[in-house]
């Protein structure tokens, strides 16, 4: 596999990306590497965004890579390769949280660069105390995060941090769309009871 510092080529198209699938299932190994080349950023942001040990995120990335590439007959295109990666990922990361039995919350310390942007963009470089309140409020946020349950972490970080939509999320999870809507819908809820009950 190549270095992390490879740089990435563009998106492929979905249809690209099954025919690439089934070159890997029929043992192409320059098909793997272009959509190792292609996924390996996301699967690894997907990573950190559910484990706080970069050594352990880079674990859960070889694994599923492997998987990608020993189990591939197991992806049936029915659905894209990256939401089928994802999944993985998830499963990988969630995997280890119980094979190891300690609880370990969601670190969001790698979104921080997609959150801080919206809170202080406008603010000005010289404006310290937008600044500062703007890091507590991260740090509140990030505290108010970690306390929820792993599969409402992983809506709020799929859905409300990623942009993915609720079918993907659900194909993701394993969950229907309505569950996910309602898992994000309770988790936004108690996010906010949290904010709302620090700030006072």
């Amino acid at each position: 596999m190549r270095g992390q510092g490879q740089k990435e080529p563009a998106v492929l198209t979905r249809d690209t990306e099954l025919a690439l699938m089934q070159q890997v299932q029929d043992g192409d190994h320059e098909a793997f590497e272009t959509l190792f080349t292609c996924f390996r950023q996301r699967v690894s942001h997907q990573a950190h965004a559910l484990l706080q040990s970069e050594a352990d995120a880079e674990d859960i990335v070889q694994e599923v890579f492997a998987a990608l590439y020993t189990k591939s007959d197991a992806f049936r295109g029915e659905s894209a390769v990256s939401t089928w990666l994802y999944r993985v990922t998830v499963n990988a990361a969630l995997s280890q949280k119980r094979y190891r039995q300690r609880r370990r919350t969601l670190s969001v310390e790698d979104l921080e660069q997609d959150i801080q942007p919206r809170w202080i963009e406008s603010d000005g470089p010289d404006n310290l105390d937008q600044h500062v309140i703007a890091a507590e409020r991260l740090q509140r946020l990030r505290q108010a995060i970690e306390e929820l349950s792993p599969v409402d972490r992983a809506v709020i970080v799929l859905g409300d941090l990623q942009g993915q939509s609720n079918q993907i999320t659900g194909d993701v999870l394993g969950l229907s769309e309505a569950a996910v809507k309602s898992r994000r819908h309770r988790a936004r809820l108690d996010l906010r009871e949290k904010l709302t009950a620090e700030a006072c």
